[in-house]
């Protein structure tokens, strides 16, 4: 690749490199399975001068689209999105809507249900002839400027031109966006949905990178591409599908709007409007290719079966990548009746019909379409019904890893006996470790292990714990010759910076203190050093991302034992309810914040009374809410309660231990 295709610049960095794969929406027949695959080289890189991320237009979107895999009906979720978003707009009935790339009607469908005239324009013929049998007018065409005309001359502008999950398929930035101008009115609107490059870096998405994927946009290089074609971003959405992606709103004359201006800047702040914000990203891919290497050849060492859910092109990315073969991942299934009796491009693992799951009771199932995640896993409820698994794993653990701030200074005077000298309530033992470590070891999990501890009362004890750490207190270990050899670690990988930050500072003011250990990272996590939960911390990740939010906090209904009286005017009780059962939510700590929420604490201030409070005023707050296991310990009998669930082996909270295989491990450190 020599130039950029949206700027012309020779300067082109590297951002990862994902060697040579076959196009990932071609499906294999059994019949060709011993004829060659032609495989192209899948590199991505980024402009220097726009800043577009951009591969090498290897395939043409002919090869792809004639005939095509996908059907976006196929996902309930993602009709649901379109829906919503029908719904949603204040549409004349003489109006015209069109949508390009608009697959099997699964949008369009919504407009013609409410009487109003539209068109699709719809590149695949299979797809698009399964659009027309709903009743949606359909154009079997590519857009160029010439077809755009074409349309506009026979049916006349459009008030509403929709490209949803297109805009990064295209090679001809240039030329399609014009075709786009075309079709819209001179007062009339785009709208563009396509995946956010802000959100793929941070949260690792690099499966999402494949041949029918020309370019990966920030909202910033988004903008240079509409003006390229005469329309002018005047706002931007940030949604949750996809991962993460960007509502990006045209018209052909306007001002960018203040979400424009707001999501700039966060771009700018996660570096990606320079270079530094790419550097790191191909070491992290590596990272989650060996993570996901690792579990399946234990799964296969032990015996484990583990087959996957989806056959999206994301996932033969990553299956390419990863090398996996059907010795590793027997078979994948898909809800899509086109892909039947088909197998993945390269990696050749076949695809089955879904009920294949209920019928072979696999111990495992990689999700490869982790965007729908949660639609998956409601559909694979009934695998409990078996004992599988109680997590799905996923291709994606963890994301990019982030600091984590733990505030662990405070006194804790219901968990003390009042003596000189009592440790502080994180240092409380849960078993043979103290609360803190549980915390850390949560974090630690999912792949988050930079340490920042906001110390205070009792700071001599969290050090002393630390820098006397003993590994052999939770961990196998075989004695030989007089030395010890550890068969698994705890802390080996973690850094932890111990900050004191005062005896009576609020956990604000604690947050402040220790901003300049996070070294400008935009996005860090934060939490009390004495709470326990089993929340996803990955999907609360995710969805922050994707969100926008400033800030996001777990929120769990209240576990207190009081019970709300309902009293009438003249004193008589109409009904009593447990706390626990009422409507209420309240804060369950397991922050996700971005640097923006030190604007919001003054010196001395509260994260919740004051940071938290005045992001929720700006709609810039995220709760996530979790009714599984979440448990403080602010009191001696919440403790001893978590010590006999730990002895007697109930410990949801330890998600370590829940997704480990187990069996013969090899040595992995000596302990001098």
């Amino acid at each position: 690749m020599t130039s950029c295709r949206l700027c012309g610049s020779a300067r082109l960095e590297s951002v990862v490199d994902l060697g040579a794969t076959p196009p990932c929406e071609l499906f294999l027949t059994a019949e060709r399975l011993d004829l060659p695959e032609p495989t192209y080289p899948l590199h991505l890189r980024v402009c220097t001068e726009c800043r577009l991320a951009q591969i090498p237009p290897l395939i043409t979107p002919e090869d792809t689209f004639t005939e095509y895999a996908y059907f976006s009906s196929y996902s309930t979720s993602w009709v649901e999105h379109a829906r919503e978003f029908v719904r949603a707009r204040d549409l004349a009935q003489d109006a015209f809507v069109v949508e390009v790339a608009s697959n099997d009607g699964y949008l369009l469908q919504h407009v013609v249900g409410r009487g109003i005239r539209c068109l699709g324009i719809e590149p695949s013929a299979n797809v698009g002839q399964a659009a027309r049998e709903k009743g949606v007018p359909t154009l079997t065409a590519f857009l160029t400027p010439e077809t755009g005309a074409a349309v506009r001359a026979e049916h006349g502008p459009a008030d509403l031109v929709v490209a949803n999950n297109v805009y990064a398929h295209i090679p001809d930035i240039v030329g399609f966006t014009r075709g786009l101008r075309a079709l819209v009115a001179d007062d009339g609107l785009v709208s563009v949905e396509v995946q956010h490059l802000l959100t793929l870096m941070e949260l690792n998405q690099y499966d999402t990178i494949y041949h029918e994927h020309f370019q990966y946009y920030t909202v910033a290089s988004a903008q240079r591409a509409l003006a390229s074609g005469g329309l002018t971003l005047v706002d931007v959405e940030l949604l949750p599908t996809h991962g993460g992606s960007i509502r990006l709103w045209a018209r052909p004359s306007g001002e960018p709007g203040p979400r424009v201006a707001d999501v700039l800047a966060r771009e700018k702040a996660a570096g990606l409007h320079e270079l530094s914000g790419y550097t790191d990203f191909a070491a992290r891919v590596a990272r989650v290719r060996r993570d996901l290497l690792r579990f399946l050849v234990d799964a296969a060492d032990q015996g484990r079966t583990v087959v996957g859910y989806g056959a999206p092109g994301k996932g033969n990315t990553l299956l390419n990548h990863c090398g996996i073969r059907p010795d590793l991942l027997a078979y994948t299934v898909d809800r899509n009746p086109y892909k039947h009796g088909r197998f993945t491009p390269g990696t050749r693992i076949p695809i089955l019909p879904p009920e294949r799951i209920a019928e072979d009771r696999p111990d495992y199932v990689l999700v490869l379409p982790w965007n729908l995640r949660e639609e998956i896993v409601e559909q694979l409820s009934y695998v409990r019904e078996w004992g599988g698994p109680a997590g799905l794993p996923d291709p994606q653990p963890g994301g990019r890893p982030v600091k984590v701030v733990l505030f662990c200074g405070g006194y804790g005077t219901r968990m003390r006996s009042g003596a000189p000298g009592d440790p502080p309530k994180p240092m409380q033992l849960v078993g043979p470790r103290p609360l803190i470590w549980h915390v850390m070891r949560y974090y630690a999990h999912y792949g988050h292990t930079e340490f920042i501890l906001c110390l205070g009362y009792g700071a001599e004890h969290i050090k002393d714990f630390f820098l006397n750490y003993r590994e052999t207190t939770s961990n196998d270990f075989v004695m030989r010759g007089g030395a010890v050899e550890l068969l698994s670690t705890d802390i080996a990988d973690w850094s932890i910076s111990f900050v004191q930050t005062g005896i009576e500072s609020p956990i604000g003011e604690r947050l402040r203190r220790v901003r300049e250990h996070l070294d400008g990272d935009e996005l860090f996590l934060a939490n009390y050093a004495d709470v326990l939960t089993d929340a996803p911390l990955p999907d609360m990740i995710e969805r922050f991302a994707a969100s926008g939010a400033g800030a996001s906090m777990v929120v769990v209904p209240p576990t207190d034992t009081f019970h709300c009286i309902e009293v009438g005017e003249n004193g008589s009780v109409g009904g009593i309810t447990p706390v626990s059962e009422m409507p209420l939510w309240i804060n369950g700590g397991y922050f996700v914040l971005r640097q923006e929420i030190f604007d919001h604490i003054p010196p001395g201030g509260d994260l919740v009374a004051d940071g938290c409070a005045e992001l929720a005023k700006a709609g810039r707050l995220l709760a996530y809410p979790h009714r599984g296991f979440w448990k403080p310990t602010d009191t001696i009998r919440e403790r001893v309660a978590l010590n006999e669930a730990y002895a007697r082996g109930d410990r949801p909270w330890m998600v370590w231990e829940r997704e480990e295989l187990q069996g013969p491990r090899r040595p992995v450190r000596q302990v001098s």
